[in-house]
């Protein structure tokens, strides 16, 4: 079946399905914006990159400084499994940078960098999971069908290049050996993905540990190893990664106050910075940042089956 379902998508011209997993904290909302404007800007011709949040808290959103109440249902995931796309998923450039809706400190250089790609048909759209205003509307329907078929209409409807599934906040590894077992939406997201992208802390040795714990057992598949790719997260020091994973790093970044200004009024810091936006700030955790991210996104684009 997840043969099957991969098959399908490919038919129906999606290039990458990226499974994202991470610990509590680890700053996906800090780098994964970022990661899909420059997978925009690397691919060639028209393209669109679905961001798919499966967290209960509407974590994407509540990044991008917007209000969960104010998307209709008809923008999650859920409802396009069982219903005809009536209106759009959410676009970034023309729902939310447009009206200022995620901040009113949007500059003009900003504007004008995310239209762009906007005119090149490039479009990154953000799609819930579940809706806020009826949550348990598909309560009767297990969600690893709801994803299944979601993704296949999402497909149809949308053509998007590259899908992200974001896993945010995994818990630590027995409790997460746990959730695996019951979570049957995370397990069909692992198997029917091309990468499975991890990110892990770096800040400190424990944080580490408890980061780098669940790609490791992750890699004991045979299935997820090879699709197993590491991104360092707030890099502030040299860690010693073990031999077996030290392959799957494809980039690193620290983490710096200008991070948390942009993602603190809903603005992407990749856009900020390439934008000029700041005028003080450390050069060397500025360029680490952009770099880290350029080479996840040139790894991701080079992938091959």
């Amino acid at each position: 079946m997840d043969n099957q379902l991969r098959s399908n998508l490919s038919k129906l011209g999606l290039q990458k399905l990226i499974c994202l997993m991470s610990r509590r904290a680890a700053g996906v909302w800090s780098l994964l914006p970022s990661l899909a404007y420059h997978n925009l800007h690397d691919i060639q011709g028209e393209a669109k990159i679905v961001l798919i949040d499966f967290g209960k808290r509407y974590e994407m959103f509540e990044h991008f400084n917007i209000d969960p109440s104010s998307f209709s249902d008809d923008c999650s995931l859920a409802y396009l499994t069982q219903h005809p796309s009536e209106k759009k998923l959410l676009d970034y450039y023309n729902d939310f940078v447009l009206n200022k809706s995620i901040s009113k400190d949007i500059s003009n250089e900003y504007l004008a960098f995310t239209k762009k790609p906007s005119l090149e048909e490039k479009h990154l759209l953000l799609c819930p999971f579940n809706s806020s205003h009826s949550p348990n509307s598909n309560s009767d329907i297990p969600d690893f069908e709801l994803l299944s078929s979601g993704l296949l209409r999402l497909a149809e409807l949308y053509k998007p290049a590259i899908v992200y599934l974001t896993f945010e906040g995994q818990p630590e590894r027995p409790l997460f050996d746990e959730k695996l077992a019951e979570d049957r939406a995370m397990l069909l997201s692992l198997d029917v993905s091309d990468i499975i992208l991890s990110l892990v802390r770096t800040d400190s040795p424990t944080k580490f540990e408890e980061g780098i714990a669940i790609p490791s057992y992750l890699a004991e598949n045979p299935e997820w190893e090879k699709k197993i790719y590491l991104f360092l997260t707030r890099h502030s020091q040299e860690i010693s990664i073990p031999d077996d994973m030290s392959n799957f790093v494809v980039g690193k970044s620290p983490y710096f106050d200008q991070i948390g200004q942009s993602i603190e009024t809903g603005r992407i810091p990749w856009i900020d910075f390439m934008t000029n936006r700041y005028t003080e700030y450390d050069a060397d955790k500025m360029n680490s940042y952009m770099s880290g991210v350029s080479q996840a996104s040139r790894a991701i684009i080079s992938y091959k089956k």
